[in-house]
């Protein structure tokens, strides 16, 4: 019992090598047979064993006393934390389809049905029973309720992190995951998985119903819900997913970076890598210094192989990539290929697993480097290859960057080939670009003025043409996203060249110039140099 005691203190305070060398020394004294008559000490030792090497990654070991206990416990409700358990580390080695399969037979003996190929019909009734039950819900009325039976409890934690694999295989699992998760906490009560069942519902209304309005009040419903029960998981989805849509991007960042530490530290090292990429993602995205993101993800690479999350680390090369092509550190700029990653090598690896939200990452950096370095033959194949980005990316900003590059291309092509199909590629991203510059102007007003810029000089209305170029500089300066102010000018100086204005289009060459090395994208600001019109 005091091994048990003291490896569960040491697992509480984070100590997992401690811990575990406790409670294996408790198994050890308490032998192979006491499953019968210390029942209870038995399965809280294998229990926390089983929870402590999983976060060691000891996988081994964890199997071991996982089978131990859904082979000799003695109901159902007594092999839940197992199944759970077992299940977090199939997600973890990224057999996500396996962990849900497990999940869905698990919740069908507990009483909680799904099918296992949803339609779109049974998702959407779904929906709307969940969008009726929570009228008139506040969170006042949420925690007047908690949720006492502890196989509710599991089974909404099981939910929980069914929903993390699901976004990766099944949306309309994902879906029906996140609404059963809110109908158990209005019926039950809430728990410490309630939050992220909101969060994710949030998340759910900006990028499925395109309902931002109502996705940022559950979002900060969320919040409040947090406040009683903390959950560093639910911060990348409120910060990653949610608040983007209609919050500065460097509103977003601190608390997603506050999340990693704190994962690393309770050692959830699945989201403390899913919280770097988010976070260094966003931190290019709303255009900090180069080198600050890169020596961010230098230092989480050193920490990928001890933390076994190489296929975590995977998605976050290609910016890691991009980042190095911009500062100068490859050999062709305009490719992603150098040393963080091989463009091809790691096509062939995400088709073969297919991981459709890395091939899409892909598709988009390689996209963005190809476009700002030039190649636009590239740049449109990119944008073709990844015209489902959209739906993949599932709302988070990356979806935006998407329509942005897409339709800068699209302009380009429309003027230098003159087909009517870029035209209308470019009037459909604007479109959509409106609707994120409605939402979150604070982000993407600059972005939509630059598109419309771009198409009216693709027209030949100059003046309209000068204005959205002039307000896309003043804007994209005055929010803090250089990246954009310098392509803005380098746009604005082809235009001024064209319209042979060569006084002001030399000026703005060189604004360019000194805003991509503001932003520490050297190469691009050699690229400008060695490509000078001038």
């Amino acid at each position: 019992m005091l091994n048990c005691r003291a490896g569960e203190k040491a697992k509480s305070s984070g100590m997992f090598h401690a811990a575990a060398l406790y409670l294996e020394e408790g198994l050890s004294l308490l032998g192979e047979t006491n499953w019968s008559d210390q029942y209870q000490l038995w399965h809280r030792l294998h229990t926390a064993f089983a929870e402590v090497e999983f976060c060691n990654g000891n996988f081994e070991k964890m199997v071991t006393s996982l089978n131990c206990i859904i082979t000799h416990a003695r109901c159902f409700d007594d092999k839940l934390s197992a199944y759970r358990t077992l299940m977090a580390s199939l997600g973890a080695q990224k057999r996500n389809e396996d962990a849900i399969e497990m999940g869905l037979h698990v919740l069908n003996r507990a009483g909680e049905q799904f099918p296992t190929d949803p339609k779109e019909s049974f998702v959407e009734e779904e929906f709307l029973k969940t969008s009726l039950m929570l009228e008139g819900v506040t969170v006042d009325s949420l925690m007047n309720k908690i949720a006492r039976d502890k196989q509710i409890i599991m089974v909404m934690e099981i939910l929980e992190l069914l929903c993390n694999y699901a976004f990766y295989v099944n949306l309309l699992l994902l879906r029906l995951f996140t609404f059963r998760l809110i109908q158990l906490s209005i019926r039950h009560g809430v728990c410490a998985s309630t939050a992220y069942g909101f969060g994710g519902y949030g998340a759910l209304l900006c990028s499925v119903y395109h309902d931002v309005k109502g996705g940022n009040k559950y979002g900060k419903l969320t919040l409040k819900i947090m406040d009683f029960h903390q959950r560093c998981r639910v911060t990348s989805i409120l910060y990653g997913y949610v608040f983007p849509r209609i919050e500065h991007l460097s509103l977003c960042q601190e608390p997603i970076l506050k999340a990693y530490h704190e994962s690393i530290k309770i050692r959830d090292t699945e989201f403390a890598m899913l919280n770097a990429g988010l976070f260094s993602t966003l931190s290019f995205q709303g255009g900090r210094e180069l080198s600050f993101t890169n020596k961010f993800l230098d230092n989480i690479g050193k920490l990928v192989k001890e933390y076994k999350q190489e296929s975590s680390w995977q998605l976050v090369l290609p910016l890691k990539q991009a980042i190095l092509n911009l500062m100068g550190e490859a050999d062709n700029p305009a490719r992603l290929e150098g040393g963080a990653m091989s463009f091809k090598e790691y096509l062939s690896v995400v088709k073969e697993n297919h991981n459709m939200q890395a091939l899409h990452r892909l598709y988009l950096y390689q996209m963005r480097v190809a476009y700002i370095f030039g190649d636009l033959e590239l740049a449109a194949k990119m944008a073709k290859e990844s015209h489902a980005a959209e739906t993949i990316f599932h709302g988070k900003f990356e979806a935006c960057e998407y329509i942005f590059y897409s339709g800068l291309i699209s302009c380009v092509k429309a003027r230098k080939i003159n087909e009517s199909k870029w035209e209308t590629y470019a009037k459909e991203c604007i479109k959509k670009m409106e609707k994120w510059a409605e939402d979150a102007p604070c982000n993407c007003e600059h972005k939509l003025h630059l598109l419309e810029a771009e198409l009216y000089f693709f027209k030949g209305t100059t003046n309209k043409a000068i204005d959205k170029y002039e307000s896309a500089i003043l804007l994209s300066g005055r929010n803090g996203f250089i990246q954009d102010q310098a392509i803005s000018y380098e746009r604005a100086s082809i235009f001024y060249l064209e319209n042979r204005n060569d006084s002001r289009a030399s000026n703005y060459y060189g604004k360019a110039h000194n805003a991509y090395l503001d932003w520490g994208a050297k190469g691009k600001a050699i690229h400008l140099c060695e490509n000078s019109p001038f």
